[in-house]
């Protein structure tokens, strides 16, 4: 679930132009939901949060590396830092890295972008970030409870 198990704020729209926030807490193992609304936790069914969820969601995440976006013809720490992970995870052969986003590195970015099952847009924005960073097994918050965790 690379990606999509993020603590978030999202909007409902309880009835016709009645949006509210609410804090996404967790996702349990099958089809309940937890959520923060009005200071306490209610668990509901995720098709019934579906239904009201209008599509906007603000993610928490930490940029642990402070990386720019990035894109073809970018140069600099961030690109190496960028094909060096890439290499690690067998996106990218290591003698490949040049320090430039090239054809490569846009390659190699497409390629995990599909296997993540984002757009494949060959850039690295958050959702390529958080994918990558998730993939690196960078500590962070998750709404779905794994094994062994709560």
């Amino acid at each position: 679930m690379t990606g999509r198990d993020l603590p978030a704020v999202i909007e409902l729209e309880l009835m016709p132009d009645q949006r509210r926030y609410v804090a996404l807490l967790g996702l349990a193992p099958g089809q309940l939901a937890r959520i923060g609304l009005r200071g306490r936790e209610v668990e509901l069914y995720r098709s019934a949060l579906e239904r009201l969820w209008t599509g906007r969601a603000f993610l928490v995440w930490d940029n642990f590396e402070h990386l720019p976006a990035m894109g073809p013809g970018m140069k600099g720490t961030a690109v190496r830092w960028l094909q060096a992970r890439l290499a690690d995870l067998g996106y990218l052969e290591f003698g490949d890295a040049s320090g430039e986003f090239d054809g490569f590195t846009e390659r190699a970015v497409r390629s995990f972008q599909s296997e993540h099952v984002l757009p494949a847009s060959g850039e690295v924005g958050p959702a390529t970030l958080i994918a990558l960073y998730q993939t690196l097994g960078y500590a962070g918050p998750r709404l779905v409870e794994r094994e062994g965790q709560s």
